[in-house]
């Protein structure tokens, strides 16, 4: 989507990486795992949750921490994660530009070979596309 829009008007892309966020749903058996159920890492739709303060989307309405499957919220550095996206969110919605006051540098787009701006802790960027392959087992 990013190569699509990089060409015709400024673009800025993420990926948001962080694998250890609270999950918005019931812990889920796996036999698989050395934990004995599944673990979501960088799923779609976590980055919400370090966008807007208690956010909760599951049907739980409460988020829950992957190893103990108990409620919890942000804590420590997932804090400081979040104040960087909503900072560059904020600064977006005002000057067309995400870069400013509280933010991470977010170096605009280019078509084919990015960069984007990889929301983990710790922050960094990344230049070059990696493309999402889907494999069946």
């Amino acid at each position: 989507m990013a190569n699509l829009w990089a060409s015709k008007i400024p673009t800025y892309a993420y990926d948001f990486t962080y694998t250890r966020a609270p999950f918005n749903f019931p812990q889920m058996p796996n036999a698989y795992s050395p934990t004995g159920h599944f673990q979501a890492l960088a799923y779609h739709t976590v980055d919400i949750q370090f966008l807007f303060q208690n956010f909760s989307g599951g049907i739980l309405g409460v988020n829950l921490d992957q190893q103990t499957g108990l409620p919890r919220e942000l804590q420590g550095t997932e804090v400081k994660l979040s104040d960087q996206p909503v900072a560059a969110w904020t600064n977006f919605a005002v000057t067309g530009n995400p870069n400013g006051p509280r933010a991470l540098e977010w170096a605009l787009f280019k078509a084919n070979s990015g960069p984007f701006l990889q929301q983990d802790i710790p922050t960094s960027k990344y230049p070059r596309l990696r493309p999402i392959v889907w494999r069946s087992r």
